[in-house]
């Protein structure tokens, strides 16, 4: 499973509620409500990069990856 940590990381850059989040990324309304509530499917590279670069983070610091059970996928 990956689970966003983008609450975490733009609530140290004073970041703390999707207004907030649009006014400083810029990204239309649609766009930063659904990434801030953290109801993302996919992310575009570039998207990731406009994150990494505001936040001065990695994707890494932005995601994390916690291993599934196995079963679930016929493994």
């Amino acid at each position: 499973m990956i689970r966003s940590r983008l609450h975490e990381i733009a609530n140290k850059h004073g970041v703390c509620n999707a207004y907030q989040f649009q006014k400083v990324t810029g990204f239309p309304n649609s766009m930063a409500y659904a990434l801030w509530q953290n109801e993302w499917k996919l992310v575009h590279l570039k998207t990731l990069d406009t994150l990494c670069n505001l936040f001065k983070c990695t994707p890494n610091d932005l995601l994390e990856f916690t291993p599934s059970n196995e079963d679930e996928y016929g493994i």
